[in-house]
């Protein structure tokens, strides 16, 4: 969800677009929403010391949330892995973002879901 911003408020106003919309004041303040929704994560480094040399051998993961709305299936979290080698991404709804489920989801010795070979390291 979101909102205009002051500047589309403003072109609302100029065009008489909306009956009875006051003209606003100069306002540069943000609210909350828009300050979460400016905020970016650096993406894993491209260029490191040390990258991984065949599939699977590096996978990185992330849980991100909680998102609202929820899911139609009722998930406020996602996790994501991604292979260091290949830079192959997937994703995963996840109800909740306890460290126990997701230490399941990432068990390094587990199958991936390529089903062909087990990851080296997760991290």
């Amino acid at each position: 969800y979101g909102h205009l911003s002051f500047k589309g408020l403003d072109a609302l106003v100029k065009r008489e677009m909306v009956k009875g919309l006051p003209k606003m004041k100069d306002n540069h303040e943000l609210c909350s929403d828009c300050v979460t929704s400016k905020q970016h994560r650096d993406s894993i480094p491209k260029n490191t010391t040390w990258r991984a040399t065949a599939k699977l051998e590096l996978i990185h993961s992330d849980i991100c949330g909680p998102i609202n709305p929820t899911s139609n299936g009722g998930c406020r979290y996602f996790i994501t892995f991604t292979d260091d080698f290949t830079r192959k991404t997937w994703t995963y709804p996840l109800m909740i973002s306890s460290t126990t489920g997701s230490n399941k989801i990432i068990d390094p010795g587990a199958k991936t879901p390529s089903k062909t070979k087990p990851c080296q390291r997760a991290r």
